[in-house]
């Protein structure tokens, strides 16, 4: 079976500095991506190896790294624009040669999470998050309201907005319980709303990752 390393944008490298928990959390980031990429192909064609790794930056140093030596390897990074931008961004990041191996994120990773905001519910229910403003569906806020995905700008800010306005969680302070609006963590909670959402839909949302599957099937 052919062995392919998928570098991602996000998680942390192992460092003296970094706490377990982070590490945990960056773990788990990686097999929520392993969940959804090992979904997009048929027929088991590929061994995958997801590699989280850091910002773009660096994500993009160890692909080119990995190319370089002849092995096996795709990469998988946010955009942070409309997806009319993809040439610029190629020739920003110095990816053109092998844009055929570069697969965007458009506009964010959290673009996802918001395109089936069902599993935001989902997610929060889980984690035991009071829902504040019971009487208002998340899908109608004006943040996301009518807007495709694709051209939500700065989704990972819209979705702390929304995790703020709709939920909270308890927190101790000197001995007391107070409830404080839930903030967006991207690590601490972007792997376990990943994991749930639907391939199919990413799939029909998103044309980079339509992309990815063809490229894992064709």
């Amino acid at each position: 079976m052919v062995r392919i390393t998928v570098y991602i944008e996000g998680g942390v490298l192992p460092g003296d500095n970094i706490s377990a928990q982070t590490i945990d959390n960056s773990e788990k980031f990686r097999e929520s991506f392993y969940q959804i990429f090992q979904e997009l192909i048929q027929d088991n064609k590929f061994n995958l190896d997801i590699s989280p790794s850091g910002p773009n930056k660096q994500a993009i140093k160890f692909f080119q790294k990995n190319l370089a030596k002849g092995l096996n390897s795709i990469l998988v990074i946010d955009l942070d624009e409309t997806k009319d931008k993809k040439g610029e961004k190629y020739q920003e990041f110095g990816i053109l040669d092998n844009q055929e191996r570069v697969f965007f994120m458009v506009q964010q990773m959290e673009a996802w999470i918001l395109s089936q905001i069902d599993k935001l519910e989902i997610y929060a229910a889980q984690e035991d998050f009071a829902r504040k403003h019971v009487d208002q569906a998340i899908e109608e806020d004006p943040l996301i309201r009518g807007i495709h995905p694709e051209k939500i700008s700065e989704p990972s800010k819209k979705l702390n907005v929304l995790l703020r306005k709709y939920f909270s969680i308890k927190k101790m302070r000197r001995g007391k319980a107070k409830e404080s609006p839930k903030s967006y963590g991207k690590l601490k909670d972007g792997p376990y709303m990943i994991e749930l959402l639907s391939v199919k839909e990413l799939i029909e949302t998103f044309e980079d990752v339509k992309d990815l599957k063809d490229f894992f099937n064709n």
